[in-house]
């Protein structure tokens, strides 16, 4: 049969976390077993967009993955990330408020880096991306007291700035 490439999930209220696609629990004959899944090797995306995950703790190998807009704060792994940078995945999480920023800030000063261009000076702040391409965030929702700093003519942290 053909292997299955791609996951279209987005607006499926999906809630949770993420599970580890290579070993995957299903039932037949109305028993659960464990069975060795092709999904780890064939799936090039997964898109679960404008879903209510709580945390992603694994992450596909080789798979584009997009969170999205998710509805709640979401726990991302720091394992998660450091995978997605040494082995270029594609982890996109715009509009995705992170719920464990502190815990990634250490990341800063190793795998992720900073891009020196400040973007979206339009607000009150400007904020950075990160360098690497693959994984892609809003800044103001991922880590915004380290990405984002007050505009000239403001004055305060991250993105809450005030008026001077």
């Amino acid at each position: 049969g053909t292997p299955v490439t791609s996951i279209a999930a987005a607006r499926c209220g999906l809630t949770g976390s993420m599970i580890d696609l290579s070993a995957v629990d299903a039932k037949v004959d109305g028993n659960y077993i464990w069975w060795k899944s092709i999904l780890g090797q064939s799936l090039q995306v997964i898109d679960l967009k404008h879903n209510n995950l709580q945390e992603v703790g694994t992450l596909p190998t080789k798979v584009r993955t997009d969170i999205s807009h998710n509805k709640e704060s979401l726990t991302v792994r720091p394992k998660v990330l450091q995978k997605a940078v040494q082995d270029g995945i594609e982890l996109w999480m715009f509009n995705t408020e992170i719920s464990n920023r502190k815990e990634l800030q250490t990341l800063l000063r190793s795998e992720l880096v900073l891009d020196e261009v400040w973007v979206d000076a339009t607000k009150s702040y400007a904020c950075r991306n990160l360098v690497v391409p693959n994984v892609r965030v809003s800044p103001d929702l991922f880590l915004p007291l380290d990405m984002c700093g007050c505009r000239p003519g403001y004055a305060g942290t991250g993105t809450n700035c005030s008026v001077c």
